[in-house]
């Protein structure tokens, strides 16, 4: 029997692969620092492994999404702060004179000319402005105050400040737009209010119905009630009536609901600012009746009345949003704890000794070298590997 360097070089190389196999499993386990790299080397601590890893990927995924979400109740803090500051700030306010100084202006001015309450009228309209735009705020492309359609722009308001448009497209794909118009109530001249059909109605209780329950690790899944609601509508702010609260008198009492909703949109900011503008033009197309002075005054103070019932309102929805946004930094750290055990667990389970690791690198780079130099010399030729 004859051994020629082909077969003592087919068997290096098989020790020579081996090794190498060696070598970069090594590698993987400094890399993934995971003590096991397939199920057949150690079963029980690599599904227990994977069990952890995938309630650590959940984790991750919350916190994500836990981020976007606090962005967004930031916006809509920041929104309905901006139109109670617009309403009711006082005149020696650092941010500014809100609409309530603005009409005490007018009623208290004994000069009553339209060089007077022009710029009065036009201020108001300004901050009859502003409040839309806040209705109108964006984050990230969306619309924080659109509800389930963040696409759409909520809303938009004439010249004349008299006529605010809702626009809206549900999620069967249905777009509809709604012109509220501010007119003068016949049974009780000198104040305002919105004239609202029946099909128009049903959409706004519709759009404010809508809620997105999200789940941040509050709440339980199986119980979408329990799930924070990420989403609030400009209507419901306008109104002060929550999601939850429009869905629940829908059923016991729909009537009611639009009656209320009805009064809610009447004493809104943008209605009170709008029945000032509106007393002003009536006052400005007739200055000289008899009773005009009078009338203006009236209208004024039937608006002042209710600025703080209104601006009370805005008020607690701010708190509301307040409260989500304090229970979803309660998640956050809850989840950054749970985060940190399962990483702990992790390791325990499956991780990898970084030394050992390391050492059992070098070792089996030191071996894989070793032998290739050792291939290296067998390679060279023999008479034998000619002979037959």
């Amino acid at each position: 029997m004859r051994v020629t360097n082909a077969a003592t070089f087919r068997n290096m190389t098989s020790s020579v692969n081996d090794l190498h196999s060696k070598l970069v499993k090594s590698y993987n386990k400094i890399t993934s620092q995971r003590a096991y790299q397939s199920a057949s080397e150690n079963p029980l601590a690599y599904y227990e492994g994977m069990r952890l890893d995938d309630q650590y990927q959940d984790i991750v995924t919350k916190e994500t999404v836990l981020k976007d979400i606090q962005h967004r109740f930031s916006q809509q803090e920041q929104g309905v702060l901006t139109i109670q500051k617009l309403l009711s700030y006082d005149q020696d306010s650092s941010d500014g004179m809100g609409i309530n100084a603005t009409l005490l202006k007018i009623q208290n001015s004994t000069n009553k000319t339209p060089g007077v309450l022009l710029p009065l009228q036009s201020d108001m309209l300004q901050k009859m402005q502003g409040m839309v735009d806040a209705l109108n705020l964006q984050y990230s492309g969306s619309y924080v105050f659109g509800g389930n359609d963040m696409d759409t722009c909520p809303f938009s308001l004439s010249e004349d400040g008299m006529t605010l448009t809702y626009s809206h497209q549900f999620p069967n794909g249905e777009k509809t737009s709604i012109d509220l118009k501010l007119e003068e109530n016949p049974d009780k001249p000198g104040t305002y209010g919105y004239n609202i059909s029946d099909e128009d109605m049903d959409k706004i209780i519709q759009a404010m119905s809508e809620y997105g329950p999200v789940d941040v690790g509050y709440g339980y899944i199986g119980d979408r009630s329990s799930l924070l609601d990420t989403f609030i509508g400009g209507l419901n702010v306008l109104t002060g009536m929550s999601s939850q609260e429009v869905r629940t008198k829908a059923q016991s009492d729909p009537e009611g609901l639009k009656a209320d909703i009805l009064a809610g949109l009447n004493s809104s900011p943008i209605a009170l600012a709008g029945s000032g503008v509106a007393a002003v033009q009536k006052y400005l197309d007739n200055p000289d009746s008899p009773d005009a002075d009078k009338a203006l005054s009236d209208s004024v103070s039937a608006v002042l009345e209710q600025i703080s019932g209104t601006a009370d309102r805005l008020g607690l929805t701010y708190i509301d949003i307040g409260n989500k946004y304090s229970r979803l930094e309660d998640t956050a750290t809850r989840l950054s704890t749970l985060s940190t055990e399962l990483k702990e667990a992790y390791a325990d389970k499956l991780g990898a000794d970084p030394y050992e690791a390391i050492l059992e690198m070098y070792s089996n780079r030191n071996s894989y070298n070793a032998a290739l130099q050792v291939s290296s010399n067998l390679m060279k030729s023999s008479l034998f590997d000619f002979m037959m």
